[in-house]
């Protein structure tokens, strides 16, 4: 604030005039001020003032820039200031509105305010930032402002899992903003929106079991992408925290069996998946008939009335041009099977396709049945076995499933929570009998256990004596699997060296190696693997070891171009087959083939040949420019002998530099 009083006087044609100046109060006054004063008198006479302000420190800020996206709170703002004078310091707040003060607090710096900065939170609603700098004297200077943009509140759930310390509120997210969800408290539908930056609203529907059937209203407060607090309809709050979903169903069901301990320990039920064949390839696209006959690698596994899931690639015409779209999963019924490995369903939907929409069935992925069939038993005495269906609401979520099962007169749902990647968790049961009547419940621990499935088999080698050969195979199913493997016709394998020389390791392990014998063969044969857990077995098919008993070439001599100025050139073979080998070049030339020998000019005249007899063959001091030959070994063991192909050895045209 600057006060400037200035009095005036003087006479003129007689006349005293006094002024006292108004007082001047400006924090940001112009940079002059000019004042005029008119004397009441025939001679005019005016006096004007010009008033210099002190300069004003300058402020800018750098970091976060302007309509900054936020995700977390805790934010750092940094700028610069300057002034004439020096800077006494720099003063940012948070506010909801421009240019309304809440609270100034002051920055730091480590160079005189040439760089500064501060930590703020971003409270719910402060989406502006201001700052200003003021110097010894107090100078202020203009107000700058950055305005932000608070996005901690995720638009979409996709693939994550909300979670509260409450049962009833482990959920998990994996189709946008609207899908399905299952948890420990009940089965139903939900969807979410962002209502602001840092709020979004979470709308559940519970249908399943009937006895949670409800509607909730949960308000999310996120602090930051992943966290915040909770607010649910009957104002019960918590913390929540969004992690990654992770699916701990078993991605394949072949042959599984979902098996209920009550905590009473007096009842538990046994059910078997089906095995389900894949789907195989129809090139052609077409708008779907009801009902649509499908294609299968093996024969189908149930019965005609089994409830199964199709998937249907899907396409729409746009533009002229066939697009791909989100593919199409269709429940329906089995109503015919096949001699040929297909199977007829009825597709619960009247229709798939139009003049603009084709589909076909999705190839090389598994056609998923859900018929299961399931033998009850109640204190381990078996009481009945037959078939059933059940309906899978939520399709095997990362967290929960819930089963509805229609069998015994009765409509049951089993609400299952998933604790770990066994997998196994708890599970709530209710049953409700045709006609109705109180429902009876029931809850304990669930487990899914399957048999292994060999889902890589083993492959036949072939290799030489004093090779090194790896047979592996890949299996699936519950932990923990062991394996064995043993010769087609019944011979156990252990590790160690055996009578003949091999040594063999990994006998009880997904891969078998066996390091072949140098001089014999008594490892040509078929083996195959038996894979086991507490839940069954299963065999590999046979994979062959064949021994390269004869010489087999595997890489043959080349030709040899040489310029004039070269006098010597080499040819190589490689080649396997039970040791040893042995090596005999020969020479083809003048339409007649004869045996080199080592340091000779027999049948050359003009050159010398060495290493004649090994598996390179050199060819030395030649003296003619004009010379060309043919070269050619054969390589032999105790079993037999291989020719290799003819390489020509001949000059250029084109003379090569003269050294």
């Amino acid at each position: 604030m600057n006060l400037l009083r200035a009095i005036c006087s003087w006479k003129a044609n007689g006349f005293c005039f006094g002024l006292l100046l108004a007082t001047l109060v400006s924090a940001q006054a112009e940079p002059f001020a000019n004042i005029g004063v008119t004397a009441p008198s025939l001679n005019v006479q005016t006096l004007t003032a010009k008033i210099k302000s002190p300069p004003r420190p300058t402020l800018t800020i750098t970091v976060p820039a302007n309509s900054t996206a936020l995700t977390e709170p805790d934010i750092i703002i940094t700028g610069t200031a300057s002034g004439k004078v020096a800077l006494a310091g720099v003063f940012c707040q948070l506010t909801n509105v421009a240019g309304l003060v809440t609270n100034w607090t002051s920055a730091q710096t480590g160079d005189n305010w040439k760089n500064w900065w501060i930590n703020l939170t971003l409270a719910p609603g402060t989406n502006f930032v201001q700052a200003y700098a003021v110097d010894q004297n107090g100078n202020f200077s203009k107000t700058n402002q950055v305005k932000l943009i608070g996005s901690a509140a995720l638009g979409q759930l996709v693939g994550t899992t909300i979670t509260v310390p409450s049962q009833d509120y482990q959920i998990s997210f994996s189709s946008g903003t609207n899908g399905t969800f299952s948890d420990g408290g009940g089965v139903g539908t939900y969807s979410y929106r962002k209502t602001g930056p840092l709020t979004g609203k979470l709308s559940l529907h519970y249908t399943a079991p009937p006895a949670a059937s409800n509607n909730d209203a949960v308000v999310l407060q996120f602090d930051g992408s992943t966290n915040g607090n909770f607010v649910d309809a009957d104002d019960f709050t918590a913390s929540f925290s969004l992690t990654a979903a992770t699916n701990l169903a078993p991605p394949l069901l072949n042959g599984a069996e979902l098996g209920f301990a009550s905590t009473n320990g007096q009842s538990a039920s046994l059910m078997i998946f089906l095995d389900s064949p894949t789907v195989l390839t129809n090139g052609t696209l077409f708008v779907t008939s009801n009902p649509v006959n499908i294609a299968l690698n093996l024969p189908y596994p149930g019965n005609v009335g089994d409830r199964v899931r199709v998937t249907f690639n899907h396409f729409s015409l746009q533009s002229g041009i066939w697009v791909s779209n989100v593919p199409v999963a269709v429940t329906g019924t089995v109503i015919d099977i096949g001699s040929t490995n297909t199977v007829l369903v009825l597709l619960d939907t009247t229709s798939l396709g139009s003049r603009t929409e084709v589909f076909s069935p999705m190839a090389n992925v598994p056609l998923n049945i859900l018929t299961f069939y399931y033998t009850n038993y109640i204190a381990g005495n078996v009481t009945d076995s037959g078939d059933g269906t059940f309906l899978l609401y939520s399709n095997y979520s990362p967290i929960g499933s819930l089963l509805k099962i229609n069998r015994l007169g009765t409509n049951e749902f089993y609400v299952l929570t998933y604790t770990n990647a066994t997998p196994s968790g708890t599970y709530f049961q209710e049953s409700h009998a045709t006609g109705g009547g109180s429902p009876t419940m029931d809850s304990g621990i669930f487990s899914i256990v399957q048999p292994p499935i060999i889902t890589t088999q083993p492959v036949s080698v072939t290799t030489t004596n004093g090779g090194t050969v790896t047979f592996t195979v890949a299996a699936a199913g519950t932990q923990p699997i062991t394996y064995q493997w043993q010769t087609t016709n019944g011979t156990v394998l252990t590790d160690g060296p055996k009578g003949w020389g091999s040594t063999i390791s990994g006998s009880a392990t997904s891969n078998l190696t066996i390091n072949v014998s140098s001089t014999a063969t008594n490892d040509i044969g078929a083996y195959e693997v038996i894979v086991a857990n507490n839940y069954g077995t299963q065999i590999s098919s046979a994979a062959n070891l064949n021994i390269t008993v004869l010489p087999t070439i595997t890489s043959q001599p080349q030709n040899v171009s040489l310029n004039t100025n070269q006098n010597s050139a080499s040819f190589t073979v490689t080649a396997i087959g039970y040791q040893p080998l042995s090596y005999q070049w020969l020479v083809v030339a003048n339409s007649t083939t004869n045996v080199l020998t080592e340091g000779s000019t027999n049948y050359l005249n003009v050159a010398e040949s060495f290493d004649v007899t090994s598996t390179n063959l050199n060819i030395v001091n030649i003296t003619d420019t004009n010379f060309s030959a043919g070269f050619q070994v054969i390589i032999s063991n105790n079993f037999g002998s291989v020719t290799s192909r003819v390489a020509s050895l001949s000059y250029s045209t084109t003379s090569g530099l003269i050294p």
